[in-house]
């Protein structure tokens, strides 16, 4: 059970990472070993979580699974329970789709969480969408805090209790 628990772990941080970097090989990595552990026992919110990040990179990857995007983002708002599936979620339906409101909708769960890597790369998007001039804004603003985030060195400087060199 504790290695299953270590292995969902490094499967979860493996998506974030594809998800970050946008690498097509890292992300059908992590679907593969999604589908792989979805055979193992586990608690019914892990075995949810799983399925819709199944389903989320099956839509990244082109293997589709909108309609269960559109069905889990509906389950999810009604009782606001993860953050980071909703933001994942609408990230790869407004990728998918083009559309820069669902696009701003993954960016503001983004913000909530400060997964500023994820919030760069929504901005990204939106402006290869859009063209506008507000989103290279906003880009240059997210490049500037990712910066600062990486002279972090401890928790107590990230909120603010220590100074940063």
């Amino acid at each position: 059970q504790g290695t299953h628990k270590c292995l969902i772990e490094m499967s979860n941080l493996t998506t974030y990472k594809a998800f970050i970097e946008d690498d097509l090989q890292t992300l059908i990595k992590a679907r593969r070993d999604l589908l792989r552990w979805q055979k193992s026992q586990m608690r019914y919110t892990q075995r949810f979580t799983n399925t819709v990040l199944i389903d989320i990179i099956g839509v990244l990857t082109g293997k589709h699974g909108i309609k269960k995007i559109e069905e889990v983002i509906k389950k999810l708002e009604k009782v606001k329970l993860s953050y980071t599936l909703l933001t994942y979620s609408y990230y790869a339906l407004g990728k998918y789709k083009k559309d820069p409101k669902l696009l701003k909708i993954a960016k503001k769960y983004a913000l909530k969480l400060w997964l500023y890597p994820l919030v760069l790369k929504i901005e990204k998007e939106l402006y290869l969408i859009t063209q506008k001039e507000y989103w290279k804004k906003c880009i240059k603003i997210s490049e500037e805090k990712l910066i600062q985030m990486n002279k972090i060195k401890t928790v107590e400087e990230f909120f603010g209790y220590g100074k940063s060199n």
